[in-house]
């Protein structure tokens, strides 16, 4: 019996056990997940950045124009302290930050990437370092070009300024063949100009996190033993005066040197350091009735002025 062309004959698909046929769509559905789950986080993770980066700065800054003497000084040197401390989390967080964006940017996804796009990655990498070496040598060619050129102008004649036209023209040419060479080879330097600016982030952040927990180290150590008195008298003085850009972050300050004449050699020459707001108060008691020996009272680990009276 002839079956009629009007009918299409039913075919029962075939099961396909393979995983490839869905392991596409899952990775996707997987990575979509991945990144809204990124999003939230993310934005707390900004948060947080934010609040220890002005926190720090405000501490650092209060410590700077706070009080310079007496317990309240000492109170605002830990400020410093832990503000140092509070800016180097906040940059090594920034760190963390630009890593995943440059990740996300790379792989499309913030999570760790598969072992092909580490391969890729490896690669990019690699080309990069082999065009930054030579970079680097011919940059600083042409730097050394240039201050060579620069030396001849000792002896002002027209003889030396055309040889230092001449080797400042072979930097200048050193340094164009360079880039063109950069820009023919494809290399924009996009992983290792990412990975230099986190580089920048973590040395601040370990340097400032290591400087505020000597400042604030040593301001518990005062607190906890107790401000020191030694007899002394007055030996020197500097002015620490910030200009131009920085005179509106550094406050001016007076730093005091004195001669321990105690006798008690296990005491070093006291320092201490006043900020300008306090200098009148500090310098009537240390030079009051010309005196010739004082006996000071200062804390000596954060060299923070407390009092001072008449031997």
């Amino acid at each position: 019996m002839a079956i009629p062309s009007n009918i299409v004959p039913f075919v029962k698909p075939q099961r396909r056990d393979g995983a490839d046929d869905v392991q596409g769509p899952i990775e996707e559905a997987r990575g979509s997940r991945e990144g809204r789950r990124a999003k939230p986080a993310s934005r707390v993770w900004i948060i947080v950045l934010l609040i220890l980066l002005f926190g720090g700065f405000a501490l650092i800054f209060g410590g700077e124009w706070g009080p310079s003497t007496g317990a309240a000084g000492l109170a605002m040197q830990a400020c410093q302290g832990v503000g140092l401390i509070t800016f180097g989390i906040s940059l090594a967080m920034t760190a963390r930050l630009l890593h995943l964006q440059h990740r996300t940017k790379t792989t499309g996804t913030p999570a760790a990437p598969n072992e092909r796009t580490r391969d890729a990655l490896r690669r990019e990498y690699v080309q990069e370092l082999v065009m930054l070496a030579p970079a680097v040598a011919a940059y600083a060619g042409c730097a050394l070009l240039y201050l060579t050129g620069v030396s001849f102008l000792e002896d002002e004649t027209a003889l030396n300024l055309i040889i230092m036209l001449a080797f400042a023209g072979g930097a200048v040419a050193l340094a164009a063949l360079v880039h063109r060479r950069r820009k023919r080879r494809g290399v924009s330097y996009k992983h290792l100009g990412n990975a230099g600016l986190i580089a920048f982030c973590l040395a601040f952040a370990v340097g400032g996190a290591l400087i505020g927990w000597d400042i604030a180290w040593r301001a518990a150590v005062d607190a906890a033993s107790g401000p020191a008195t030694v007899r002394c008298f007055y030996r020197d003085y500097d002015i620490d005066r910030p200009t131009g850009r920085y005179a509106g972050l550094h406050p001016t300050k007076l730093q005091l040197a004195f001669t321990n004449v105690s006798g008690d050699g296990t005491m070093p020459n006291p320092v201490v350091y006043i900020a300008s707001g306090d200098v009148d108060v500090v310098l009537d008691q240390v030079f009051r009735e010309n005196a010739f020996a004082i006996d000071l009272t200062y804390y000596p680990n954060s060299n923070v002025f407390v009092s001072a009276e008449t031997a």
